[in-house]
């Protein structure tokens, strides 16, 4: 089993390794063929690589929540917290664990975005590209985390449960997880309609256990059949 004191909330730094490849390919684009045929393009995105790490400062919280009790589309964590929806329910039935975390990438990055954007929209919309592309990372490190914890403790991971989808929308779903993990709102928020500010912020949800292991998040979404991104996945 999982350790119940592994791993407690908490706020820190993390390290991002981030290259034009990445980002290039998180906007569903072939870097080899920017490369060869758009190099001022492929110049720009280096550019927000090198400039969007000086900016970034990422933070985390999460929390490993033993699952007392499941029904009615309801989980009762420890602790006293709970998490509910149709969505939850459908993905994360029979977990015995449940890992939520979310992450932010600060409020420089933002301020930084929003100013550039209205200089120079190019230059502005490849470092939001770079926001986009650090923030997935981030996450993938965390459920990367999630899925270490499960395989040490032999046990599976359900598929990546994000906020958006028709069947957990932001403003039911995000309300649980600020009030299951707390974040210093002097660093992350939620606005009045349930977003996450600043805006290159993520949260996510997985389930540990001994169901059946889940698929990737790209398989569970609506999109899956003609996303160009799906294939970088």
């Amino acid at each position: 089993m999982i350790p119940a004191d592994e791993p407690i909330t908490i706020s820190q730094p993390h390290s991002l390794e981030l290259n034009a490849e990445r980002l290039l390919l998180s906007q569903g684009a072939d870097p080899d063929i920017v490369k060869a045929r758009r190099p001022k393009v492929y110049q720009l995105a280096q550019q927000a690589v090198e400039t969007g790490l000086t900016l970034i400062e990422p933070h985390v919280w999460k929390k490993m929540l033993r699952v007392e009790r499941f029904r009615h589309e309801r989980f009762d964590l420890e602790g006293g917290f709970t998490l509910q929806g149709r969505l939850p329910a459908e993905v994360l039935a029979g977990s015995e664990w449940v890992f939520i975390a979310m992450g932010t990438l600060g409020l420089r990055l933002e301020e930084a975005i929003h100013a550039e954007m209205a200089q120079d929209a190019a230059w502005g919309y490849m470092l939001d590209a770079f926001g986009s592309a650090a923030a997935d990372h981030l996450a993938e490190q965390l459920m990367a985390e999630a899925r270490w914890q499960a395989e040490k403790a032999g046990e599976n991971v359900s598929t990546p449960l994000m906020l958006g989808h028709a069947n957990w929308r932001v403003d039911e779903g995000q309300p649980q997880l600020f009030s299951i993990l707390q974040p210093d709102s002097s660093i992350l928020r939620l606005t009045e309609s349930s977003l996450m500010y600043p805006r290159k912020s993520f949260s996510l949800v997985l389930g540990l256990g001994h169901m059946q292991p889940g698929g990737s998040l790209c398989e569970s979404c609506d999109l899956n059949a003609t996303c160009p991104m799906r294939k970088n996945r």
